[in-house]
């Protein structure tokens, strides 16, 4: 009795708790302690008093919940951040930190810099400073020798000075226990200048006494560095991350969540607002990461990247600059011309074949590259939408043109919402009550598979217009189907009106996609007209808010194309001044099955170190002359797409209902999927293979896919919880390694533009979870 009334005794508790966060600060500096360099901030004690002394509460002060619920909601999630926490603070001192434990005991042996010799000269060329110089030579490369080591390693710290931009180390060893000359021990990037990144460590674990060490840098162009420093067996220090401690922290805590709370009976429901907030949260987020990149991704300037990213070009630097196709047309329409303002060569004009590359090469004539030449002038021959979109308005407001970069910032705060609106929009019409969580990870999967953050981190004309693409898609499908179910008359005509725009404005980008997006809303539109229990004129005046802008947009393409090629159906796609001669890409129906190979089963190259995967480079040979095969990364390399092949599993679940539904939710599935086969095929003859081709087609089979997964998902829910739970899991898998994959192609693509002009952050990065 007396030892209950002592833990009812609320100071007893108070007193409890802080002493047990005194108690988890002390271990955590005690530990530090025992480590050499290992500065420990302020922050990482208060953090583990902070966890240690929560956990203590929720023992002490909470009620008892014995089973999952979301009863006393708020106590909870406070007790699994704190246990998320303790998680996060472990794994990082001992877990990524392991190599400042193994390193502990060592004794430093610093090597001297006259002891190296480089390319059979000795000593190695040495500067002022008596660090030894690396510079760029015939190869890339520049190698020293060390062959009077004579010490057994586990460890080496290499540390250099210059400019701040990545030299790759590869260290060959020879050791007195190894019959071979010399083998790769280990490999790593240094970046001097960038504090932090200037020293790389390895290990360097020795059989016996090292007889020889090779160091093989490989520089940039024009690059010159200095090695400062080799040491053997360093005591490496830690190396606290924070951006690596708030990752693992926000994944222990929401598996955490996962495993506490009954989220699979969540039933979205998007009239209430804490609904609508976990579908909005995920998307904002998505949108500050867009934004994070881009800045990165931007040359800094003399007022950082940020200035120089908001602050765009003036209108005479974009008038004839080759690598600003957008910009070149924007100077045209100001001047009332759909050509561009640069008069071709003349040289190039009297060839007999101007479109061969290998005719041009050889008479050494000038050209814009990716441009259309048709009648003596250049086209761009990309669709014009983000012209209309982003740069318009940003001149109007400034004075100025966006960059390419800042134009793939402007269309993704445009197009992720309007991503969300297509998927929930498609959701609410063909599902039945999708679970809130799993429509929340679906909605990021999708803007994810569908490469919106990986065309903005490789923003140039090719990419922008295809992110708007996907935009103006997903906005013409989920107004449409929005539209479609409002039962107030305005709220309705605005949203035909708003589907009927963004139709447009996708003819403005990828016109042949416009096939896809009548798919969606060809059936639907059709029994709306039909619908008797509505007025006819209302139904009329539904049809003509979709349909005027929509044939607005498209007959002005259709004037647009006519104005530049004396055509309506002509894109420039013949006239192409590139890298082949696009007229000899012909359709072969023998190459189908190689098609179809590279567009959907072609795996990524796998990597040992971050972003783990990158563009496999493909061979393929239908053309006879150049094709476009520089990177691929086929379509059901994202997991979530794997649920396609269940589609009739799941058009099943909804058996019971009305018979036009079926139809038209059997329609909306089968009929887009298709299409985007047959449009893969033909962008494999006409176009090539290139991982950016495929973003045409990856918004609706993941959209597609994610209501597989929802509508099997529910079907089994109701039938058995035990299969419900595993389906559940299965789409969260699913989801969950889809989005990774899409967010490691914002750092490994064609343009690395975040490597280039960040070099800082993409090799922290890379360190951040290999760190050694």
């Amino acid at each position: 009795m007396a030892k209950r009334n002592l833990l009812s005794n609320q100071w007893f508790k108070g007193i409890c708790c802080l002493a047990a966060g005194g108690i988890g600060a002390l271990i955590l500096i005690v530990g530090m302690g025992m480590l050499p360099q290992a500065d420990c901030p302020l922050w990482l004690p208060l953090l583990s008093a902070l966890a240690a002394a929560g956990l203590c509460a929720w023992c002490l002060f909470a009620p008892k919940c014995p089973q999952k619920t979301f009863r006393h909601g708020g106590q909870q999630l406070a007790a699994l951040c704190c246990a998320a926490l303790l998680c996060t603070l472990l794994l990082e001192c001992f877990g990524f930190n392991h190599r400042a434990f193994v390193t502990r005991h060592c004794q430093p042996m610093t090597l001297s810099n006259e002891d190296f010799y480089a390319l059979g000269e000795y000593p190695a060329d040495l500067g002022y400073d008596g660090e030894i110089l690396v510079l760029n030579d015939d190869d890339e490369t520049c190698t020293i020798y060390n062959d009077s080591v004579d010490q057994q390693t586990i460890a080496l710290g290499v540390t250099m000075s210059g400019e701040a931009r990545p030299v790759k180390i590869d260290v060959y060893i020879h050791d007195f226990a190894n019959s071979v000359y010399e083998v790769l021990a280990a490999s790593g990037v240094c970046v001097p200048g960038a504090d932090g990144l200037n020293t790389f460590y390895c290990a360097l674990y020795s059989n016996e006494e090292l007889s020889s060490l090779k160091l093989v840098f490989t520089l940039p162009d024009d690059q010159e560095a200095a090695v400062t420093s080799v040491v053997l067996n360093p005591k490496v220090p830690v190396q606290w991350q924070p951006l690596r401690m708030a990752l693992c922290f926000g994944a222990l805590l929401l598996l955490l969540c996962a495993i506490r709370f009954p989220w699979l009976q969540t039933v979205y429901d998007r009239r209430r607002l804490s609904h609508r907030l976990v579908l909005l949260i995920p998307m904002i987020l998505l949108m500050v990461f867009t934004t994070v990149i881009a800045v990165y991704s931007t040359p800094k300037g003399e007022n950082g990247s940020f200035q120089t990213l908001m602050n765009g070009n003036a209108l005479e630097d974009v008038t004839d600059n080759e690598k600003d196709g957008y910009g070149m047309l924007f100077a045209a329409f100001l001047k009332g011309q759909v050509h561009l303002i640069p008069d071709p060569d003349p040289n190039l004009l009297a060839m007999e074949n101007p479109y061969d590359k290998g005719a041009r090469g050889l008479s050494d004539v000038t050209w814009f590259p990716d441009c259309a030449l048709y009648d003596g002038h250049y086209y761009v021959y990309f669709g014009p939408g983000p012209v209309l979109l982003t740069y318009y308005p940003y001149y109007w407001l400034t004075g100025r043109v966006p960059s390419d970069m800042l134009c793939g910032l402007f269309l993704s705060w445009i197009c992720i919402p309007l991503c969300y609106v297509g998927v929930c929009g498609f959701m609410r019409r063909y599902t039945k009550k999708p679970n809130l969580f799993l429509l929340s990870l679906g909605c990021l999967a999708v803007c994810c598979v569908a490469g919106l953050p990986r065309l903005l981190a490789a923003a140039a004309r090719y990419e922008n217009v295809v992110a708007m693409n996907i935009g103006m898609m997903a906005g013409a499908v989920g107004f449409g189907l929005y539209g479609i179910m409002e039962k107030k008359p305005w709220k309705r005509s605005c949203l035909f009106v708003l589907c009927g725009v963004c139709f447009a404005l996708q003819g403005t980008c990828r016109a042949n996609t416009l096939l896809i997006t009548t798919a969606f809303l060809a059936l639907p539109f059709v029994n709306v007209l039909r619908d008797k229990t509505r007025a006819l004129g209302a139904r009329l005046g539904d049809g003509a808010c979709f349909l005027v802008p929509a044939l607005l947009g498209v007959g002005g393409v259709m004037l647009y194309n006519y104005a530049r090629f004396g055509s309506v159906a002509e894109f420039g796609q013949l006239y192409q001044i590139t890298n082949e001669d696009i007229r000899y890409n012909v359709f072969r129906p023998e190459f189908i099955p190689q098609a179809l190979w590279h567009y959907f089963l072609t795996l990524p190259a796998f990597q040992d170190t971050f972003p783990y995967v990158a563009e496999n480079f493909t061979f393929t040979n239908v053309a006879g002359n150049d094709f476009w095969t520089d990177g691929n990364v086929g379509m059901l390399s994202y997991p979530l797409l794997w649920l396609l092949l269940l589609s009739k599993t799941a058009l099943r679940c909804y058996r019971r209902d009305p018979r036009e539904l079926r139809t038209e939710r059997n329609t909306a599935v089968w009929l887009p999927a298709l299409l985007c086969v047959c449009l893969c095929v033909v962008s494999h003859f006409y176009a090539g293979v290139l991982q950016r081709y495929t973003h045409d087609f990856l918004f609706t089979l993941a959209l597609l896919s994610l209501f597989v997964g929802l509508s099997l998902q529910r079907e089994y829910a109701d039938a058995s919880p035990v299969a419900g739970r595993g389906m559940a899991l299965s789409l969260t898998a699913a989801c969950s390694l889809s989005i990774l994959l899409g967010i490691a192609f914002v750092f490994s693509n064609e343009r690395m533009f975040v490597e280039k002009n960040a070099p800082e952050l993409y090799y922290t990065l890379v360190r951040m979870f290999f760190p050694y």
